[in-house]
């Protein structure tokens, strides 16, 4: 992956380009994870696996990847609320999407609560969180959530799933 910015597909009218993320990004990300009621763990010792995009000189979007073997799971796609709607939350999935596979992943797997949805468009659908293969559960977030089962399944969480 390139380090300098690249203008997203169609987002250059917006003045957006995505880039790798950088140490420098926690912060912003974490900030706009926590605006958007998303879990903001783990994104520094994943950083060098999330895209940001910037307006700006801003951090507007971003969202991360985290490969074990040939599993990978998506986690903490997020975009400013002005910039909801404009498909830079599906080009940044697109583009983690296509990382994963440049690993070796095989599989790719996400939990969300409320963009099942989004997701669904994407080509994901809804398995058990007990079905995650091996290498997947190595994850924080599905040790978590299964460790905790009952009270993420009355919070209408999605366990969710797609080739790469």
């Amino acid at each position: 992956m390139s380090e300098a910015p690249q203008a997203a597909s169609g987002f250059a009218a917006l003045g957006v380009s995505i880039r790798p993320g950088k140490v420098d990004d926690v912060a912003a990300i974490e900030a706009l994870l926590t605006a958007a009621h998303l879990p903001a763990r783990l994104v520094a010792e994943f950083i060098d696996a999330f895209l940001v995009a910037e307006r700006d000189g801003r951090v507007v979007a971003a969202g991360g990847l985290e490969v074990y073997e040939d599993a990978a799971v998506l986690r903490s796609v997020v975009v400013n609320d002005g910039l909801r709607g404009s498909g830079l939350g599906r080009d940044i999935a697109g583009r983690l999407m296509d990382n994963a596979r440049r690993a070796g992943a095989a599989d790719l797997y996400l939990f969300t609560i409320d963009s099942w949805p989004f997701w669904q468009k994407l080509g994901f659908i809804e398995v058990p969180m007990l079905d995650w293969r091996g290498p997947a559960q190595r994850c924080f977030q599905w040790r978590f959530v299964t460790s905790n089962i009952e009270r993420f399944r009355q919070m209408g969480i999605h366990s969710m799933w797609r080739k790469a």
